[in-house]
């Protein structure tokens, strides 16, 4: 079920040289798409990291697009420029200090699978803007999935 996708949401901790475990269910993942290469950039809330492969598609739409445009300019500037590749060390990731104060990752972080890519969120964070969600979930889904049968 799911084997090729993220999915699932883990409490881990970032050490102090900035290291994190990868879930073993993400690790699994990335070691069936024979990723031993994620890459880390800044997301909206927290950081997002990508198996190499999926950020290779982002960066061919990318050159698709005319960087003369202005919100294309502001993506790369913000999305593409902050990609760091990280090598996967013994189901560990070491993530840069730049990219975790842009983040705010403190010690305790939230893992959460976002099927192509996985997402890593300080805590406290995660905690407030899971709350959101969860109170804009009813209209969300409907608004979804209003011409489908459900998801």
């Amino acid at each position: 079920m799911g084997e090729s996708y993220f999915y699932g949401r883990f409490r881990h901790s970032i050490d102090e040289k900035g290291r994190l475990v990868i879930p073993s269910r993400f690790q699994g993942v990335l070691k069936r798409k024979g990723e031993d290469i994620v890459v880390i950039t800044n997301g909206d809330i927290g950081l997002w990291v990508y198996p190499e492969n999926e950020w290779d598609k982002i960066a061919d739409e990318i050159q698709n697009m005319s960087i003369y445009e202005e919100k294309v300019k502001r993506y790369v500037d913000y999305f593409i420029s902050g990609g760091h590749p990280c090598q996967i060390k013994q189901g560990r990731i070491t993530i840069p200090p730049n990219l975790r104060d842009v983040a705010k990752l403190n010690k305790d972080v939230m893992v959460v699978g976002s099927v192509r890519f996985f997402k890593i969120i300080d805590t406290e964070t995660w905690e407030k803007y899971f709350a959101e969600i969860r109170e804009e979930f009813p209209s969300i889904i409907n608004e979804l999935f209003s011409r489908k049968s459900g998801p």
